[in-house]
């Protein structure tokens, strides 16, 4: 095909011709998480496991408490010695018969039960704090405590009124009546006596680890527990604050109110865990010990990596292990530099799982400061009380564990654990920089440092590691696995990795360490070299992973960018006013009467929008007919058909209009309750679904107000839109099928009409689980999976489309809305190394986002399945855009899959809601006035296009030209001008980002590159919106500029394509390829 470059393009082209410049930021990728409770696969490489460890089958020995440095070692009890034939006795506070020696001072944790804590009038806290506890556990003992009772006793322990959303669901809704009874009762009442009795159990204060000392604080388990009763009421002093004073400007809060607040549904699984913890103490408190280490490796200690002769470390390799679950070496803690992590927030990956099973472990949040460059924290003897599944969002609490860990003759368990910390990228090429890679092989030198023991063999246990600091903080898999290699073989221990479920890391590992023993390679080898040869061995395995690998979930406290903090204005480009001024109107459309009513199914009769009569309404076709059925395979089938006929042959829209009537009556008389709605919303689905989501959100998220108007008005008004759906929508909507050109034109009211059954999960068996052959290409359109147990994210989405419900009551929209799909011809594809297209304008930023540039066509980066996991778990650019504009929910309704050469655009769909924050930090975010103007039909001027990229499991995948040509045809058939009255109308330019570079892999440089060819080929410019990505708007500017002054055209980009993507070894990215590439030397 001919490229479309017209004389009426370059006449566009002439009007936008001042530039001006703009960025890219480093947005943080969401990169899917392989599910973490597969069972897998049986693969280990290297050494033996069993020759590692055979040696350390016991544990190591140490000098006798009586003779341990006092001066860098605090003993919270008295000298101890433990005795396996008497495992049940257990160490004494020390100084326990001369009562509670207090240090109120910097150096020392400030304790709730000092007499220097004062309130206002001088008066000690910690009397208040007695008699609430006090109080609070009388009604333990006589099973009077309700929740309210705890709730009120932690506002008043704490000092504010903090919500405790969390854990009033776990106590109140997920535990059965017997947890409930016996927390409420037995446990309570322990956690009351383990606080009361802090001043008893631990006679001193601890001291606090601080930065730059080799300093070890030594404790009972009883001792930890009693200070971990007190972090349960959130008793310590000064560490909740909302802007942290300077001396604890530098450590965590080991107070537990946060965890307790509203938050994704992990939060609640984590709590799980901690309340197991209290169980299994209340039943038996355990007699052992713990101790926290504080390592600062002093400069003089620090290896000169160049001239280091080490042989390399023998290593055993394996992916069907868990670090916590090898036993006899040190485990390594993929630790943030305040330790702990976002344990007691939102966090949840590996540090935050490994000190919920281990709560123990949380009393580090309470003396550590954070870790500088040469530190590193061991946490020995820390007891394992809870298994578990999952992973990030999909962490679960799975039973309790029985932790038969041998001790050693302080009584600690065999379980030492180095907390080493590694720098967060977020931009992933940065960790390339040596300086970085120094700081990294410090790090793991000065963790892995042999600590002194009785036997100093000892002390050369081995080391259990993995994918240290690769996944929310970008790092590089295998450059991770070249330092700790180095630091392991530096100190002179056997190194056990353990990368679990990821089979090509082991295998290209293994491959890496057998070349480099069969070279007999020293430590003192360049450290260049060595990267350089794994990156050899890596490109059999996947490329170098350069681009940014992150987010599930689980955002990293203190490390993460928030999606909506206020973004630096940085533009670049043409200025985007000259793109959209020729745009600001709608484009025309020809009068509904002239459309081809083959191609284009109109659900109303034909409307012209007129301004002065806006309050016009367009109604139904054939409204007078009454309901004209098509049950077949082009139509929707509707819930109010009678063809429609369930297992006893009787067509169930009678039962449920009896329902929704049902229903309504009691909302009008303002007596329903949730569970009148839940029972009619089981009956209407045919199943007997759990709908946790959407009861918390009316029952627990709702305020009073809010509650009572739902369930009265809004609810009332959705029944009605349902109860009317056949006198609303007097036919069926066509279905979108694969290979169609074809719209679907309804109104407002219609789709609200829709949805309202879709609220009640009516259209028929689009919920199967296993759906017939008819519908396994389409989206399930009811929202009963969304209703469903699951994260924090999906009350969000349903607080955003029950807020349309409310909306559309207050006051019904009477505009239209078009669902188009669009199949380009064989016949249209482009060839690219012919096109002699001329590079279309670009406008980049990073402070807008797509949906807020209005004027041009907006990219919706969708799944293959429109709508992607909206009404599920799923919550990223697509899921978010049809939570706030809920009309393109109507979508899954009628939209079949799509092929490599369909789009699907939703024109005039309105937004309702606000929101901020994305994935699982997603929040509704209040009302959303949209006042976009309306075309000739009455459509708002908001077109949007659903283009599917690809998922790329392996991202190494989408260097394959047959996946570029792919998306460049994806791109190109979406950029595609479509019919209007006026054909520069069609014109308007493109607002696009990062398509397909989140969950989906995508590498943002080569899309960018895809997507200005293909705007550049239908002559339209480009708008990219790489929100918070200063970088890549800097770079792809530098290289918009290098293109324009070698007058690149199209086919040139697909020749820098074709040489990239087949060239071997490329370590350098498209854009650092194409800069240092003249095109002269392309065409040789």
């Amino acid at each position: 095909m001919s490229d479309r470059d017209s004389s009426a393009r370059r006449r566009r082209r002439m009007k936008v011709d001042q530039q001006v410049a703009s960025p890219r930021g480093s947005a943080v990728v969401q990169r899917n998480f392989v599910d973490a409770d597969v069972t897998p696969e049986k693969v280990s490489k290297g050494t033996p496991l069993e020759d590692i460890i055979k040696k350390y089958d016991q544990p190591p020995n140490n000098e006798d408490m009586e003779r341990v440095d006092k001066n860098s070692h605090a003993l919270m009890i008295l000298p101890f010695k433990f005795d396996p034939s008497l495992p049940n006795v257990e160490p004494g506070p020390i100084n326990y018969e001369m009562g509670y020696s207090d240090r109120w001072e910097k150096n020392y944790v400030r304790m709730p039960c000092s007499l220097y804590y004062t309130f206002k009038n001088n008066q000690p806290v910690w009397l208040t704090i007695r008699e609430d506890l006090g109080q609070l556990k009388k009604k333990c003992d006589a099973k009077l405590a309700t929740f309210q009772d705890l709730k009120a006793t932690i506002m008043r322990c704490a000092g504010n009124n903090y919500d405790t959303y969390c854990l009033e669901v776990l106590i109140t809704r997920m535990y059965a009546p017997e947890e409930h009874i016996h927390f409420m009762s037995t446990v309570l009442s322990n956690i009351c006596d383990l606080a009361l009795n802090v001043n008893i159990f631990c006679s001193r204060s601890p001291p606090l680890l601080l930065a730059g000392n080799n300093h070890s604080v030594t404790m009972s388990q009883r001792q930890a527990a009693s200070l971990l009763a007190c972090a349960f009421f959130s008793l310590f002093p000064y560490r909740s604050e909302h802007e942290p004073t300077e001396e604890y400007k530098k450590f965590q809060d080991p107070n537990f109110i946060k965890l307790y607040q509203y938050g994704p549904s992990q939060k609640i699984e984590k709590l799980r865990c901690i309340l197991h913890y209290f169980q299994r103490i209340t039943k038996r408190m355990p007699s052992g010990v713990i101790t926290f280490q504080r390592f600062s490796l002093p400069e003089s200690e620090h290896p000169n990596w160049s001239k280091s002769k080490a042989e390399l470390s023998h290593i055993h390799l394996t992916m069907s292990d868990k670090i916590e679950d090898i036993d006899g070496v040190l485990q390594v803690d993929f630790a943030n530099r305040y330790i702990g992590g976002g344990v007691l927030s939102a966090g949840c990956v590996q540090e935050e799982i490994r000190f919920c099973i281990c709560p123990e472990m949380l009393v580090s949040l309470l003396i550590c400061e954070k870790m500088e460059p040469n530190e590193c924290i061991f946490l020995i003897g820390c007891e394992r009380y809870a298994s578990y599944k999952g992973y990030a969002e999909s962490f679960q609490f799975d039973g309790n564990y029985k932790d038969n860990t041998p001790k050693d003759n302080w009584g600690r368990k065999w379980c030492h654990v180095v907390a080493m910390d590694a720098i967060c990228f977020p931009d992933p090429r940065s960790q390339y920089n040596m300086k970085n890679i120094d700081r990294d092989l410090l790090k793991a030198y000065t963790s892995f440092y042999p600590q002194d023991t009785k036997k100093k063999g000892n002390a050369c246990s081995g080391i259990a590691t993995g994918s240290w600091g690769c996944g929310v903080f970008n790092g590089d898999r295998q450059v991770k696995a070249i330092i700790q290699l180095m630091a392991a073989s530096a100190a002179g221990r056997p190194l056990i990795y353990a990368s679990y479920l990821d089979k090509k890391l082991v295998k290209s590992f293994f491959e890496v360490h057998q070349y480099l023993w069969n070279q007999k390679a020293e430590n003192s080898v360049n450290k260049k070299q060595m990267t350089d040869q794994f990156h050899n061995t890596r490109q059999q395995i996947r490329r170098n992973d350069q681009i940014a690998t992150s987010r599930t979930s689980a955002a990293v406290d203190k490390s993460l960018i928030k999606a909506d903090e206020a973004p630096e204005k940085l533009k670049k480009g043409v200025l985007l006013d000259l793109i959209i001024n020729d745009h600001r109107h709608p484009p025309s459309m020809e009068d509904m009467e002239k459309f081809e009513r083959n191609s284009h199914t109109f659900m109303i009769s034909p409307f012209k929008y007129d301004r002065s009569r806006s309050y016009v309404e367009p109604i139904p076709v054939n409204y007078a007919s009454g309901y004209i059925d098509r049950w077949d395979a082009n139509y929707v089938q509707m819930p109010c058909s009678p063809c429609y006929i369930t297992n006893n042959t009787q067509p169930p829209w009678p039962m449920i209009r009896q329902e929704l009537i049902q229903l309504k009556k009691k909302c009008d008389a303002k007596l329903a309750t949730f569970e009148d709605l839940k029972a009619t919303i089981i009956k209407c689905a045919g199943d007997n679904y759990d709908i946790y989501c959407l009861e918390v959100l009316i029952t627990s998220v709702y305020s009073n107000m809010q509650r009572a108007q739902f369930m009265t008005t809004i609810l009332s008004n959705i029944c009605d839109l349902a109860l009317n759906v056949d006198t609303l929508c007097s036919r069926p909507p066509a279905l979108l099928r694969i290979g169609m050109n074809r719209w679907v034109t309804m109104s407002q009211r219609q789709a609200a009409s829709l949805l309202a059954c879709a609220f009640f999960s009516l259209f028929p068996y689009r919920s199967d689980r296993e759906p017939n052959d008819g519908q396994k290409n389409f989206q399930d359109p009811n929202f009963i999976k969304l209703y469903q147990y699951g994260p924090s994210q999906k009350i969000e989405k349903l607080r955003c489309i029950l807020h349309y419900f409310q909306r559309i009551t207050e006051r019904m929209p009477n505009g239209v809305i078009t669902f188009q799909r669009f199949s380009l011809p064989e016949s249209e594809h482009p060839n690219w190394s012919k096109s002699k297209a001329e590079l279309s304008h670009i406008h980049l930023t990073m402070s807008d986002k797509i949906e807020d540039i209005s004027c041009a066509l907006q990219v919706e980066f969708a799944n293959k399945y429109i709508g992607g996991g909206v009404l599920s778990a799923g919550c990223v650019q697509e899921e978010i855009r049809f939570c706030i504009c809920p009309e393109m929910l109507v979508s899954l309704l009628i939209c079949e899959k799509m092929e490599p050469n369909e789009c699907i655009f939703l024109i005039g769909c309105e937004r309702y809601s606000s929101y901020r924050n994305y994935a699982d930090s997603f929040r509704f975010d209040g009302n959303y006035e949209d006042k976009v103007a309306k075309d000739n039909w009455g459509r708002k001027w908001c077109h949007v296009v659903a283009m599917d990229a690809m998922y790329f499991a392996e991202p190494s995948l989408q260097y394959d030209m047959k996946h570029v040509d792919r998306d460049l045809l994806k791109a190109y058939t979406s950029f595609y001008p479509q019919d209007s009255k006026k054909e520069d109308d069609a014109y308007f330019g493109i607002v696009t980002g990062s398509w397909g570079c989140g969950a989906f892999n995508g590498d943002r440089e080569l899309k960018a590159i895809i997507q200005l060819m293909a705007a550049s080929a239908v002559g339209r410019p480009l708008i990219y919106a790489a929100y918070l990505d200063k970088k890549l708007v800097n770079s792809l500017f530098a290289v918009y500029q290098y293109l324009l002054g070698q007058k690149a055209r199209v086919r040139d980009l697909y020749r820098y394509l074709e040489r990239y993507c087949t060239q071997t070894n490329q370590r350098e990215s498209i854009f650092e390829f194409i800069l240092k590439t003249p095109i002269s030397s392309l065409k040789s």
